[in-house]
């Protein structure tokens, strides 16, 4: 509630996330560049890939696990916005930038 309203309007910001998220989760598209504003490397298929490891804090390293997660796109149009994830539980004693399991 506290987010929806501020002072006792509608916090419109909030409502525009909440429909932007709605729309991607029902396949819709929120963002797309323009043809001529678009890098050559995008006028063929393309797959955009992230990664990142996340720690808790360092008084926690050996009890609590990281998280590493790594995400795809696969929209042959190079819309980018229909993505796969993968997310994994780290070992507890690993406080480091690398992903295990990770095979190319």
């Amino acid at each position: 509630q506290r987010t929806l309203f501020r002072n006792g309007a509608v916090n419109a910001q909030s409502i525009e996330n909440i429909f932007l998220k709605m729309n991607s989760k029902l396949g819709g598209i929120n963002h797309t560049l323009t043809r001529t504003s678009r890098p050559k490397l995008f006028d063929s298929p393309i797959m955009i890939m992230g990664a990142d490891v996340s720690h808790a804090d360092p008084a926690s390293k050996g009890t609590k696990p990281s998280l590493a997660a790594v995400v795809g796109s696969f929209n042959p149009d190079a819309c980018s916005t229909k993505y796969l994830t993968e997310i994994r539980i780290q070992k507890a004693g690993q406080n480091e930038e690398i992903i295990q399991d990770m095979e190319g």
